[in-house]
């Protein structure tokens, strides 16, 4: 069950990672795209110039190809502002496909009004013009089929339909057979480039994510950790620093299982890796789906909460070690056993006077001296180390101070909260 869970939520993660991707390069390719789109427009303006005094509709659907291709441009150029908005993924893949739709019902007005209309050498040309839009958007287009479709088959199958309702001397049946092979023929080259350009895509995440996952546990590991805190907290930060706003704040909890090693000695390491998969699925069970939850190294963890005040996360903490107390963890060998855990907590930024003043690196180093004195305190506890109202020193001093208070255990300015109790006996040692 627990290798089930965890396949299922690492491919949920990567299903989730894929469609970002496509879309970010969805819009990223069509930079250009639009670009060429826009030239071949006005080549098709100048092919059919002499019509437009002869069909006032002509000028029109020039213009609203202009106006849609000139706001896809624009669009494409904003996707981060898109995104800094709150548009999802979803949204924004919706706002692209009726920007395509919207283009391709225009191309399609176009041979409606302008064919019955054209001479057979402008028929030629309007026909190489829609050759390389189709083509270029094959490629363009290959992060997502059904939008390319919904591009290509009101554009090229009224094409076909009015080639054959409006035939030329001589070829128009093979005209109208040709447009529909080369239909078909799109269709076909369009998938293909779309499923390579996807594989190469969902391989380049899971490379991605094999440097940046615990094996054993799927969860994120250590460097994951690192670089994710890094961006936060300097958000966290400058949120602090805000004269206005809204302002957050970082949990920081480091877990330990405890008596681990005597799993490994009396029951084996398979038995031991079985115990970290479920005590894995039972952390995150616990938390939000924007925590983010790291195996820090062997039985420690790491827990990621990010928060919109500055309460401490003492109930994640308390939740966390009950459920993990309350848990029957099922080793391979059909055994049950109940274990418990030790948690220290700290918060970041540690002091909100001076956000800057104490690194996130140091609040985790607080968090383990947290744990370090559940572990002393008799295990099965949660401890956090919070800063009192008047810390000491000057800004440059108090880090200094702290790491010698923690270091010593003379906690003179700083605040313990513990809470829990002994050690459950642990069956089947």
């Amino acid at each position: 069950m627990g290798t089930v869970q965890l396949n299922t939520n690492m491919e949920s993660t990567l299903a989730a990672d894929l469609a970002e991707r496509l879309t970010e390069e969805l819009y990223v390719r069509s930079k250009a795209a639009v670009l060429a789109l826009a030239v071949v427009l006005a080549m098709v303006y100048v092919i059919l110039g002499p019509l437009m005094h002869r069909l006032p509709a002509l000028p029109w659907i020039f213009l609203g190809l202009g106006l849609v291709s000139l706001l896809r441009l624009i669009l494409t150029f904003r996707l981060k502002q898109l995104r800094d908005r709150g548009l999802s993924m979803g949204q924004l893949r919706v706002v692209f496909l009726g920007g395509a739709g919207l283009t391709s019902l225009g191309l399609a007005a176009l041979n409606v009004v302008a064919l019955p209309n054209m001479t057979l050498a402008q028929v030629g040309l309007l026909a190489i013009c829609q050759t390389g839009i189709m083509s270029g958007a094959a490629i363009t287009m290959a992060p997502n089929f059904g939008t390319y479709l919904v591009y290509l088959l009101p554009n090229l199958g009224s094409l076909a339909i009015m080639s054959a309702l409006y035939p030329q001397p001589d070829f128009g049946a093979m005209f109208v057979l040709l447009i529909c092979v080369y239909i078909v023929s799109l269709v076909v080259v369009g998938h293909h480039a779309h499923v390579s350009f996807r594989e190469s895509i969902l391989l380049t995440l899971k490379l991605r994510d094999s440097a940046y996952h615990d094996n054993l546990t799927g969860l994120r590991n250590r460097r994951a950790l690192t670089e994710f805190m890094t961006m936060e907290a300097d958000l966290a930060v400058r949120s602090w620093m805000r004269p206005t706003g809204p302002q957050f704040s970082i949990g920081l909890l480091m877990l330990d299982l405890d008596h681990f090693k005597r799993v490994n000695d009396v029951h084996g390491h398979g038995a031991g890796d079985a115990v970290l998969q479920q005590l894995a699925r039972v952390i995150e069970a616990c938390g939000r789906s924007s925590d983010l939850v790291a195996r820090w190294g062997g039985e420690e963890f790491v827990i990621m909460a990010r928060g919109t005040d500055r309460d401490p996360p003492v109930r994640l903490a308390e939740r966390i070690r009950e459920r993990v107390a309350a848990h029957d963890f099922l080793l391979p060998s059909g055994q049950h056993l109940h274990l418990t855990c030790s948690i220290g907590y700290a918060l970041f930024p540690f002091l909100v006077e001076r956000p800057a003043a104490v690194g996130w690196e140091q609040v985790l180093d607080i968090a383990d001296a947290a744990l370090y004195r559940a572990k002393e305190g008799g295990r099965n506890l949660s401890v956090g180390i919070l800063p009192k109202a008047n810390e000491p020193g000057g800004p440059n001093e108090y880090p200094a101070v702290l790491a010698a208070e923690l270091k010593s255990g003379n906690v003179e300015h700083l605040i313990l909260t513990t809470l829990g109790g002994p050690t459950l006996p642990a069956s089947g040692f």
